[in-house]
């Protein structure tokens, strides 16, 4: 009748029955009545599709929504909490559970970390009462083997887990502080039980400081509280983010920041020396009232690890030395690093500024871009690269003595590795 009546296909959709009171799908604006036809970008027609879906997902993590009302499609972001989505849709659970949260090794973890390689997988969170507690594992430590297995990554240790039988003791090789040590966890059946609700109130403190591309504040007591988090919890609550390198990254609003490169972050004076003379660390970060890692790459790496100034044996300071000097102005298709050189300038772009001589960077949107030569001559940037451009904005440029750098293409981040090895050629004629 109802799917007649809003013309939904047949096997397309899952009628909401109820919303919980102060569930994420509540609070994203999910009403009664709504036929849910995609979570997470994914169509759905049934509570068990959901439950597949949210079973991926963890606390903090932000799930859009798709919803047909009254026939007319809407869309939510709901932030999931430690409670489920409220859509009373019964999540599937996985019938064996360790309890712990793990994250893929990237490459600043593995120099934070003192790791030999990027193998295997580091635990972010230990949930409590969980066989990974009773075991002795702790946030931090790296699984390197699941009995006779070597762990590559999340994907492979996730399939082995879920292959394992309730009471199966497993032995797993682990690196904790440098040093490699064997545990045995003991599966069990995986059990939910009701927590709760953790949840983030509006802000009513006013900002304290701020680092790459986001506002920060002291976590007061009753920030701890709406967070959900244990009496007494001290650190740096995220305001807001920003733009980049945040934003690329994954920090939200509401993270609790509690250390950055294995420092303490209890306050804005231990923060501020943490995060000194440093624009890159691994984060150690609270949010849902889990634990987890955020790798922030320094100047001269990508996050995923490669070296932009020819390889370096250990990173010891995580803002680089480099000895290029001056700024250099990178066209761009987007308002990332990993963003494709542009050479359009009808369409919009991006500049990528970035200062070699104080290790930082700023990007510029299409809006501040008119004339790019004013922007050049204003930031006293006096190297372009991009894909192509017009003799007459080159002829513009020359006149203020901006180098141009044309026929580079790849990500921005690449290109700027380009430069600072000197492989690029300039233009001549102008």
């Amino acid at each position: 009748m109802v799917r007649a009546e809003l013309n939904i296909p047949q096997g397309t959709g899952l009628y909401v029955n109820d919303v919980v009171d102060a569930s994420p799908a509540q609070k994203a604006g999910v009403q009664k009545g709504d036929v849910l036809l995609k979570c997470a970008h994914k169509p759905v027609n049934s509570p068990e599709a959901v439950g597949r879906i949210l079973a991926t997902l963890k606390a903090g993590d932000a799930v859009k929504l798709l919803v047909n009302r009254d026939g007319r499609k809407k869309s939510f972001h709901a932030k999931l909490e430690n409670a489920p989505l409220g859509l009373n849709a019964g999540a599937i659970q996985n019938p064996v559970w360790m309890g712990a949260d793990i994250q893929d090794v990237d490459a600043i973890m593995k120099i934070r970390f003192n790791l030999p390689d990027k193998r295997g997988v580091i635990i972010s969170h230990v949930a409590k009462g969980s066989p990974a507690l009773t075991a002795g594992l702790r946030s931090g430590d790296v699984i390197r083997r699941f009995g006779a297995t070597r762990i590559l990554d999340v994907k492979q240790m996730q399939s082995l887990i879920l292959k394992a039988q309730p009471g199966q003791k497993v032995t797993l090789t682990i690196l904790r502080d440098g040093r490699q040590n064997s545990l045995n966890v003991v599966m069990e059946r995986h059990t939910t039980a009701a927590g709760r609700v953790a949840f983030l109130g509006p802000a009513d403190v006013a900002i304290e400081g701020s680092w790459i591309g986001m506002d920060v504040t002291e976590l007061s007591a009753g920030d701890a509280s709406a967070l959900g988090l244990p009496a007494g919890t001290r650190g740096i609550l995220v305001n807001d983010v920003e733009s980049p390198p945040a934003t690329m990254v994954g920090f939200v609003t509401g993270d609790a920041i509690v250390a950055v490169n294995g420092q303490p972050t209890m306050d804005m004076k231990q923060f501020e020396t943490a995060t000194q003379k440093q624009s890159g660390a691994v984060v150690d970060v609270i949010r849902g009232n889990k634990h987890l890692f955020i790798s922030v790459p320094p100047p001269g790496f990508t996050q995923q690890g490669t070296p932009l100034n020819g390889g370096m044996n250990k990173m010891r300071q995580v803002a680089l030395t480099r000895p290029a000097t001056g700024k250099l102005g990178v066209l761009s298709s987007g308002p990332g690093l990993n963003s494709l050189v542009s050479g359009n300038l009808r369409n919009g772009f991006y500049l990528v500024l970035v200062d070699f001589t104080n290790s930082s960077y700023a990007i510029l949107g299409p809006n501040e871009l008119d004339p790019l030569s004013d922007v050049m001559k204003q930031y006293n940037v006096t190297r372009l690269v991009c894909t192509d451009i017009s003799r007459n904005t080159a002829g513009a440029l020359g006149t203020i003595g901006v180098r141009i750098y044309a026929g580079v293409t790849g990500p921005t981040l690449d290109a700027i590795g380009l430069y600072e090895r000197h492989q690029l050629v300039a233009m001549k004629g102008f």
